[in-house]
């Protein structure tokens, strides 16, 4: 039974959420990784894998928790855990749209998951706007869980530590101070590899490693600092990217839920 969920949406910090709040002395969240797809790409109604794969057996932590953003459009995943943990609290952390979009996009593109510019990779990709469209998506999950809040990307940056009490008291576990966590941390890597047939095969293997649930791989390149060295500058890879004119016109496409957003009406 898993207390809690955060089911993103991508690139509103759910890394930083992870990495402070596997410190948690309450919290236990997934040994091997940080996103287990259970709910999308591996499901089985066996809920004993579930469990035996990613989760220490006797742990004195009591509240289960998982961060998987991929879950935020699946209804597929929704359903399954509506089906498997019906009274589970799930969270949902947002950001301006538009920029969670350009950043979405970049995470792709990074990824080898698309060569286009960002308008025609939108048209491609449906899930780069679909993750932005709040409204839609929130009120999905409102329906189907009676215990469902929202947080705001950015007021982890206004005071991190104030962000990180309100979600501790959602989950009701007890505040703890995360000045030493949240200094030392320095979640997601950004950036874009500097050759495309490189970023492909980076995700293709990272991919065949997660079916064959071989995680302590992945988190063995991560740790050798193997990103570093394959990334190149986010600063310059996004003015290649993305022109003015084209944040014009995604600006324009978000403008709707932009509203919302800015005023809060979720």
């Amino acid at each position: 039974m898993l207390d809690f969920i955060l089911v993103g949406p991508r690139k509103t910090a759910s890394t930083w959420l992870h990495d402070v709040m596997k410190n948690h002395p309450s919290v236990q969240l997934p040994e091997t990784t940080k996103e287990t797809y259970f709910f999308d790409k591996f499901y089985t109604e066996k809920k004993e894998q579930y469990e035996k794969r990613y989760y220490k057996k006797n742990c004195e932590k009591k509240i289960r928790g998982e961060f998987s953003p991929s879950y935020f459009t699946n209804h597929e995943a929704l359903y399954r855990i509506k089906k498997s943990n019906p009274e589970t609290k799930i969270a949902i952390c947002i950001r301006d749209p538009s920029q969670r979009l350009i950043s979405d996009y970049l995470h792709h593109v990074r990824y080898g998951k698309t060569k286009s510019r960002i308008l025609e990779a939108i048209n491609e990709r449906n899930d780069l706007i679909d993750s932005s469209n709040y409204h839609k998506n929130i009120n999905k999950w409102k329906s189907e869980f009676s215990n469902v809040k929202v947080f705001y990307y950015e007021d982890i940056k206004k005071d991190p530590q104030k962000f990180i009490d309100e979600f501790c008291c959602f989950i009701r576990a007890e505040k703890f101070n995360i000045d030493n966590i949240a200094a030392s941390n320095k979640s997601n890597i950004g950036g874009a590899y500097s050759n495309y047939y490189i970023a492909k095969y980076t995700s293709f293997v990272t991919e065949k490693l997660r079916t064959w649930n071989l995680l302590f791989i992945i988190e063995l390149f991560k740790r050798l600092g193997l990103k570093k060295i394959l990334l190149r500058s986010k600063e310059r890879k996004k003015e290649e990217l993305i022109h003015k004119k084209e944040i014009e016109e995604i600006n324009n496409i978000m403008k709707a839920e932009t509203i919302r957003y800015e005023n809060r009406l979720y």
